[in-house]
């Protein structure tokens, strides 16, 4: 998906839409999936959990 185009959240399981007026603050930035499943209650310390393990794994690649 290019910057600036809008694709319909049947399209893939990782859909992510910005509304017209912001596409251009993401360009030239990575936007990464987690792909957490949506029940988890805020802070649940299990969900935190999972994503720092996510979001390490990232940044480990990243650097």
């Amino acid at each position: 998906m290019t910057s600036g185009s809008r694709q319909n959240p049947g399209d893939s399981p990782g859909f992510c839409f910005y509304g017209a007026e912001f596409t251009h603050m993401m360009d030239y930035k990575h936007v990464f999936v987690l792909g957490t499943l949506d029940y988890y209650q805020y802070m649940n310390p299990e969900f935190v959990y999972e994503i720092d393990g996510k979001v390490s794994e990232i940044l480990e690649r990243e650097v």
